[in-house]
């Protein structure tokens, strides 16, 4: 669940590489990596949570060498599928 996801690592961690990442770095991310615009943080993190949740089952969403891919392995040894 996107709780139990979002505590063990934060959606922020894993689109930015940065757990102290603001909101701002947050919507600059979540642009960066896949084109979505926004001005609001939580839809930010509604996205990246989804991407986390897709990520989780199989479907490669991230792009190769982004920011937050040691978290996104970690959640992937921690969250069992």
């Amino acid at each position: 669940t996107p709780t139990i996801i979002s505590k063990l690592v934060p959606p922020k961690k894993v689109a930015t590489g940065k757990g102290t990442a603001n909101k701002k770095q947050m919507i600059a991310a979540v642009q960066k990596l896949w084109g979505f615009e926004t001005k609001d943080d939580n839809q930010a993190d509604a996205l990246v949570l989804a991407k986390i949740g897709a990520a989780l089952n199989g479907h490669p969403v991230f792009p190769p060498d982004f920011p937050g891919m040691e978290a996104l392995e970690k959640l992937t040894k921690e969250v069992p599928m």
